[in-house]
């Protein structure tokens, strides 16, 4: 009999579970991010579909030197690129964009807030201690956290373009190094 106990859980249902052979290329998961967490601010402004928020993106990404077929795009201007997309394009101001380099202290707590405020976040990841992910990017759309035995597991509920599974997992243990952590401001 399974003894864990769900201490907090915040899921933000609204954020999408997009595959990323749908929209681009094996090099494109920070543009297929972008468009998921462009496309759920947009939910209560426009009716645009994924894919033309998608085309969007990818062509601002191109255009703007962030982004390349064989390499993919530059985890260090995610945020650029989200406020240049909200505000110039969609001409929607009031969202102002924070990113934060690799994995600090308070890492789990800033991504919290975030979840916990309904606003998901976009994270760079250059590893998984399971190999799992490596150079991949993915949009945190909850958190949870879990006691079992009297040990705390917290954890992420993630879109990670790859899998339809509506709730994926990851666990904050077997992250690795991370690029980039992006955020609207609370």
């Amino acid at each position: 009999m399974d003894n864990s106990k769900i201490l907090k859980e915040q899921i933000i249902d609204k954020v999408k579970n997009p595959l990323q052979k749908e929209y681009g290329d094996k090099n494109d998961c920070t543009l297929v991010s972008i468009t998921n967490f462009i496309d759920y601010y947009l939910l209560d402004y426009y009716d645009f579909s994924f894919g033309s928020i998608y085309d969007l993106v990818a062509y601002q990404a191109k255009r703007q030197f962030i982004y390349h077929p064989k390499l993919g795009s530059n985890p260090l201007a995610i945020s650029c690129l989200v406020q240049y997309m909200l505000k110039i394009k969609f001409k929607i101001n009031k969202y102002k964009m924070k990113t934060k380099l690799f994995k600090t202290k308070n890492f789990f707590n800033i991504i919290e807030k975030s979840i916990m405020n309904n606003k998901p976040v976009i994270l760079s990841i250059l590893n998984t201690k399971d190999k799992k992910y490596t150079w991949h990017t993915i949009v945190i759309k909850g958190i949870r956290v879990i006691e079992k035995d009297g040990e705390i597991t917290k954890s992420f509920i993630i879109s990670d373009n790859w899998s339809p599974s509506k709730n994926k997992i990851l666990d904050l243990d077997n992250l690795g190094f991370i690029c980039s952590i992006n955020y609207l401001r609370n």
